[in-house]
């Protein structure tokens, strides 16, 4: 204290120092402890001076008590120092060492870093991920142990989405072990069910079912109950779905729906052609469903579809062959699909063929239809044994014209009340409304009864032309019969 009238002291007029500035100069690293926990875990506590502890794992699977040695090896080195000078503590351990690296200094080293840091946190009041340039997620997915279906149930209600697992529980695996033991390991990993919820990622591939039965070698993998895979090719929903991860084979069984986006090279090449609009998806639903990725084919069995807004393909069996661009169906085959105007702009009227068998390349748009085959188009049916015809728009002129081959018999309309045509074949130009039949001979039954017949007969489909042509020496006649 000043006297009086004196000056004040030296201490009086010094203020004192900051506590943060005390507590740098005064914080020292005081002991190191470690915990081992059962099974195999090994936790690092490091003390200060100022009552601040920092946590960390100096683990090495299987080497717990070892890294235990190796920290305390280092606690000579690391008591009686600042524990905030984390950088310099860790160059120090790593290079000042006679050897350096190895799995042993290293994880040791580590769990020393995680405590220092976490020390320097705490000292600072600030998460450790802002001394370290901020969060980079707000959120991270943890996982949890599991040995059972119903271990899985109990932590999934606590809100765990992911679990470590393991099937052998025979006994502690060893690092070399006999085949027995290693083949009762895969028999149980098989038998391994999740239940509840199960999810999974691998590549660009991800799914979740109720439960799941799969491989530990990167086999099979199969989902059951609300199964659902998806990938950037489409999406894939059944009550059971089987992948083969080793060769990438997917086998979808029971209530099977989905659909499938084409690839840009594909959309490429087929351009705007056809049934289907390139890069926009295609649904699909069907009984069953096998992926073949090696012959690249999707077959779509027990009653299956494929459609895109009011274009469809229903069959019992349907292929598509992925390589080629080419859908094939049989047995109850009916495709329908929208006409296109002069303009080549969409129209409400729907063409519809039903047959036996079906082959469609995207390519061109072109379908062949073979067996017992139904066409109906533009208020006109076609009956023939064979047809050959344009998907919606196709290429050129190719969407204007329909050839149908054996036993060709027209109804325009299809209840009979207008022309009747029979013949061999028969080609449809939509574009000049025209129909030209021929045949051994050909017939046209008119609206008033007039019958025409001739080795090429020519008409237009609104009615209001009829050209009789005869074939080289041929003659053709039209006659009106007796009885009208």
């Amino acid at each position: 204290s000043a006297g009086s009238g004196g000056a004040p002291s030296a201490a009086a007029a010094s203020p004192p120092k900051p506590r943060r500035a005390r507590a740098r100069e005064l914080m020292r690293i005081t002991r190191l402890e470690t915990f081992l926990v059962k099974p195999r875990w090994l936790f690092l506590k490091i003390h200060t001076n100022a009552g601040i502890t920092g946590w960390g794992e100096p683990i090495l699977e299987g080497r717990a008590r070892t890294g235990a040695t190796a920290v305390q090896e280092l606690e000579s080195y690391l008591v009686g120092k600042d524990p905030r000078a984390v950088a310099h503590h860790w160059q120090a351990i790593y290079r000042h060492a006679f050897y350096r690296g190895g799995p042993i200094l290293t994880s040791a080293l580590s769990g020393i870093d995680q405590a220092l840091w976490d020390i320097k946190g705490k000292a600072l009041q600030v998460p450790v991920y802002e001394l370290l340039g901020g969060p980079t997620r707000e959120r991270i997915r943890v996982y949890a142990h599991a040995g059972s279906p119903e271990a899985v149930k109990d932590k999934m209600q606590q809100g765990f989405t992911a679990f470590k697992t393991g099937p052998a529980k025979k006994r502690p695996a060893r690092p070399v072990e006999t085949p027995q033991f290693v083949d009762y390991a895969a028999e149980k990993f098989a038998e391994l069910r999740q239940a509840g919820e199960f999810g999974f990622e691998e590549g660009a591939r991800q799914g979740k079912a109720n439960s799941a039965f799969f491989e530990p070698d990167g086999g099979l993998l199969e989902l059951q109950g609300q199964a659902q895979v998806s990938s950037e090719g489409g999406n894939l929903s059944a009550r059971r779905i089987v992948l083969d991860r080793a060769s990438g084979r997917v086998d979808a069984i029971g209530a099977v729906t989905g659909f499938l986006v084409q690839d840009q090279d594909a959309a490429e090449q087929s351009g705007s052609v056809g049934i289907f609009a390139d890069q926009e998806p295609v649904f699909l639903a069907a009984g069953a469903l096998a992926n073949d990725p090696e012959s690249q084919t999707l077959e779509y069995r027990d009653g299956a579809r494929l459609w895109q807004g009011a274009s469809r393909i229903d069959a019992d069996s349907i292929v598509v062959n992925q390589a080629s661009n080419r859908i094939s169906a049989s047995d109850n085959v009916e495709a329908v699909w929208s006409e296109s105007d002069a303009q080549g702009q969409e129209s409400s009227s729907l063409s519809i063929v039903r047959s036996s068998q079906m082959r469609y390349q995207a390519r061109t748009g072109i379908a062949r239809f073979e067996g017992a085959v139904d066409f109906r188009r533009q208020g006109m049916r076609v009956l023939a044994d064979e047809l050959q015809t344009a998907l919606g728009q196709g290429e050129e002129d190719s969407e204007t014209r329909a050839i149908a081959k054996g036993s060709v018999r027209i109804a325009d309309p299809p209840d009979g009340s207008g022309h009747r045509a029979f013949g061999d074949q028969a080609e449809f130009d939509t574009a000049a409304s025209e129909v030209v039949l021929t045949g051994q001979p050909a017939k046209i039954v008119m609206p008033d009864g007039t019958e025409s017949e001739g080795g090429s007969l020519t008409y237009r489909i609104a009615g209001d032309r009829l050209l009789v042509l005869g074939q080289g020496a041929e003659r053709t006649y039209t006659y009106r019969p007796v009885s009208r």
